[in-house]
């Protein structure tokens, strides 16, 4: 997928999100927007097996996590949403990176 196509379901579906659940927390879908490149960033697609550690299911999983962790904690400390919604856009990112026929490595 290219970049525009993971920014569209990253901020998306965080805005959708954030929209019906916390309206007071609006600002933070630009966590998920960051988040929803950041594999990019940090593993640019400069040939078509450019997937290695920052794209793989270990970091799907513990993207996830993170995720969930950070939603947890920001039950308490507010600025843990925006932690959240990073890593529900890397999280996004890779799971729809699942889907494509390349999938995750290992």
């Amino acid at each position: 997928m290219n970049r525009g196509e993971h920014v569209a379901i990253g901020f998306g579906s965080a805005f959708v999100v954030t929209y019906l659940f916390f309206p007071s927390y609006l600002f933070f879908i630009w966590g998920a927007l960051l988040g929803s490149i950041a594999p990019d960033i940090f593993e640019p697609a400069r040939h078509y097996m450019h997937r290695k550690d920052f794209h793989s299911k270990r970091m799907l999983l513990v993207s996830g996590i993170i995720a969930l962790f950070c939603l947890i904690s920001g039950l308490f400390i507010s600025w843990f949403y925006f932690g959240f919604y990073f890593f529900y856009g890397y999280f996004l990112h890779l799971l729809v990176d699942s889907m494509t026929r390349m999938g995750l490595p290992n």
